[in-house]
């Protein structure tokens, strides 16, 4: 009998009790047995591919939605596209959710291209009116997903949704705030730019609770990046390569090292961009964005450098002394001509106000500037012309306001449109009732000697102003003044007035009008008494009142502390000025 065991990989033949076919029946059992492990490990893999099917097939539905979606972006139209994601919307994860956004906003910024202003056809208006219903329904949806979102796709979806300009709406607010606020910890670098920059885009200001979370987050991630030197910037299992790193990388032997702004200063102005506008004051934050700046001070664009002086002169921190790598960067910036002139009239209202703008600076923006009037908004031209008298005031020696500048002029008549330009508030009203009560008479909107002023309320026969400050006076966060409003300060205490300050926040706490009339009395009594004072002293100088600048600070309203200990930092620094303690 003979076996033939061709199928076994043995060639030849061999008995049934030759060691041949001992070797051969060995064999024979071997194969069976590893037959049996393999039918039972695809049995295994059947049992869990069954159990595993169905999400299987929804991965594959979301792949093929997704390139479908992307082939209708290439090929097909806006409503096409629209009308298949909000069919399929329910079987995206957040990812896809994401990315298709991504795609819509591709295709409406190429349907708003490609769509001529003289196109009134009824296809056009349809597709508009479609885009818009459609944007609504997906937005609504994202609201019951939002639990679902990790940090990369809920940044990729604000991204989105500023691209598209959408009008968010309160519910949705509320639940992208609270997500936020759940995922603190677990934001990238990247994940917080791209927040940063969606709020400023759609001018969303979010709650304190909120720019806490983000603020805390930030601080974090450039702690840790000034100990370790990386950066999570896009994944967390990976750090981002340092600037020398990403440099090098790609260039070849061309040995080329252009400027690019590392990835730290990215995350740094888009939050100091948010924060400013939020007007958020974050000790520890804004110590850490300075210091990022400082340290990155020779990667920072011209463009980015108003916004980070803009964070500091409005919350007042860090202090201007800190800050010299980023004033002396601006003032070079100024005298050598490399800012555009409507970036030119930020930096200086900046550098003014941080009280940094030396004469020569001033006169240099003023050169550069010239013949540019037609091109600035009156926005801007009120902002330099403010600078101006800044810089006026701190060197009154300088002659800046004798400039023979067309911009000047110009500037000049756009402030003063400006200052007249004021609407009386409920708060101010109420402090006129109140100081009538009194026996006083004072002016609303009272318009200073030179014109380039007007006060809240004024009593000009004795020479004092009362600002009625309102929570736009101050951080959302903090009982602080900010950066404006104590450049608005000096300017009418420079021009000889007694300033009364009255906070809002605090006028709330004198709850009757009997508390109310006693607190004003008691605070102008002692204004008279300390003006009073000043002019005798002035008198015996023989200096005029006009031109001395004297600083007078009178906080009399009860609850004020807190307010006192930020308004102390104030001093002019003039020839001549005289200080005078608050009256407390």
């Amino acid at each position: 009998m003979r076996a033939s065991p061709a199928s076994h990989g043995f060639h030849g033949s061999a008995t049934l009790h030759s060691p041949r076919s001992a070797e051969l029946r060995r064999h024979c059992a071997s194969c069976g047995v590893q037959r049996v492990r393999s039918c039972a490990s695809r049995s295994i893999i059947l049992v869990q591919s069954q159990t595993n099917r169905a999400s299987q097939k929804r991965a594959k539905k979301r792949r093929d939605n997704l390139k479908l979606s992307k082939d209708l972006f290439q090929c097909g139209t806006l409503s096409e596209l629209l009308n298949f994601t909000h069919e399929n919307i329910d079987s995206y994860t957040p990812r896809h959710y994401a990315q298709t956004m991504q795609l819509l906003v591709k295709a409406m910024k190429r349907f708003e291209f490609t769509t001529s202003d003289e196109d009134e056809s009824d296809s056009t208006t349809n597709t508009l009116m479609t885009r818009h219903h459609q944007v609504e329904l997906l937005m609504k949806q994202l609201g019951t997903k939002m639990p679902e979102f990790d940090d990369d796709s809920l940044s990729l979806v604000f991204k989105s949704l500023s691209q598209m300009r959408a009008q968010i709406s309160d519910p949705l607010k509320e639940a992208l705030s609270a997500r936020i606020i759940e995922l603190q910890d677990k934001f990238t670098a990247y994940s917080l730019m791209q927040l940063a920059r969606s709020f400023n885009t759609l001018a969303w200001y979010p709650a304190p609770e909120v720019l806490k979370a983000i603020a805390d987050a930030v601080v974090a991630l450039l702690q840790a990046w000034h100990k370790t030197k990386k950066l999570i910037f896009f994944w967390k299992q990976k750090p981002e390569p340092t600037f020398e790193e990403r440099l090098l990388a790609g260039k070849g032997n061309t040995g080329v090292q252009t400027k690019r702004k590392p990835y730290t200063l990215k995350l740094t102005v888009a939050m100091a961009r948010l924060i400013s506008n939020c007007e958020y004051h974050h000790t520890e934050l804004q110590s850490n964005l300075a210091a990022d700046a400082i340290r990155n001070v020779d990667s920072l664009f011209m463009g980015d450098l108003p916004h980070m002086l803009k964070l500091f002169l409005r919350l007042r921190h860090p202090p201007a002394e800190q800050l010299t790598p980023l004033l002396d960067l601006a003032r070079k910036g100024v005298e050598r001509r490399e800012f555009r002139p409507r970036t030119l009239c930020m930096v200086l209202w900046c550098l003014s106000l941080l009280q940094a703008c030396p004469p020569q600076t001033c006169k240099a923006g003023m050169s550069t500037l010239h013949n540019c009037e037609g091109k600035l908004s009156p926005g801007l031209l009120s902002a330099f012309y403010q600078s101006v008298l800044l810089v006026a005031d701190q060197y009154p020696t300088s002659g800046v306001l004798a400039e023979p500048a067309a911009i000047l002029s110009a500037a000049q008549s756009a402030w003063s449109i400006n200052a007249r330009d004021n609407t009386v508030s409920q708060f101010q009203m109420q402090l006129h009732t109140t100081l009538e009560a009194c026996g006083f008479r004072p002016q609303l909107e009272y318009a200073t000697a030179c014109g380039n002023f007007s006060l809240d309320l004024a009593l000009p026969e004795m020479g004092i102003a009362i600002e009625a400050d309102g929570p736009s006076h101050f951080a959302t966060n903090k009982h602080m003044f900010l950066g404006e409003s104590i450049s608005r300060q000096r300017c009418i205490l420079a021009r000889g007035w007694v300033l009364i300050c009255v906070p809002s926040f605090v006028w709330q706490t004198l709850t009757t009008r009997q508390a109310q009339m006693q607190a004003m009395q008691e605070v102008l009594e002692e204004a008279k008494k300390l003006r009073a004072t000043i002019t005798e002293s002035l008198q015996a100088s023989n200096r005029p009142w006009e031109h001395d600048g004297v600083l007078l600070k009178i906080w009399q309203l009860p609850a004020v502390e807190v307010i006192v200990m930020q308004t102390q930092e104030l001093p002019i620094h003039e020839p001549g000025a005289v200080t005078v303690t608050d009256a407390l």
